[in-house]
């Protein structure tokens, strides 16, 4: 939930409720001051939240689908405009274990940058951290999909539009001596 509380009345009232029949949490918000939206981050472990057509700007059902079975946390990045009460867009993030969404940070120009920790499992442990796309800023060769079947921090940068400029991981000590 995502509310917002008027100070000269102290009275609060809820602009966004989303989740599922999980543990799913928001652990970071911050304002794009281009656009005065929010941007939303934070871990789900629902097998899928849809973010029904009526809450969203293209009209259209977002769905966050969690790509583990349930219990299993994904991430989320989420952009919403609080004068409209849309979702703008958002995309879940992760794989098979415990991925998460745990940092967020807006620049002037709008780009949203994320931190948080992924791990795959299994023979093809992908992780796509451009489900939206690849700006057209990003460098050449810049895909979004990584492979990993560690615990692994990451950090990703994003345009105001949810696509993918770069990402970097960081590999735990040791791993690739």
């Amino acid at each position: 939930t995502v509310s917002k509380m008027d100070v000269n009345s102290c009275s609060v009232s809820n602009l966004l409720t989303i989740g599922g029949d999980g543990f799913d949490e928001a652990s970071s918000i911050s304002i794009d001051n281009n656009d005065q939206t929010l941007i939303i981050a934070g871990t789900f472990e629902s097998a899928i939240i849809t973010i029904p057509a009526s809450m969203t700007s293209s009209g259209n059902d977002i769905v966050l689908t969690n790509i583990g079975s349930p219990g299993i946390w994904n991430g989320f990045l989420m952009k919403f405009n609080p004068l409209t009460m849309k979702v703008i867009w958002a995309f879940s993030l992760g794989y098979f274990w415990r991925d998460n969404v745990s940092d967020l940070a807006v620049d002037n120009d709008g780009n949203i940058y994320i931190s948080g920790t992924i791990r795959g499992q299994g023979t093809t442990p992908i992780i796509n951290f451009a489900p939206l796309g690849v700006s057209t800023s990003a460098q050449t060769g810049t895909t979004g999909i990584y492979a990993s079947d560690v615990y692994t921090g990451f950090v990703a940068k994003y345009d105001e539009n949810g696509m993918l400029i770069w990402y970097d991981v960081i590999q735990p000590y040791g791993l690739f001596n």
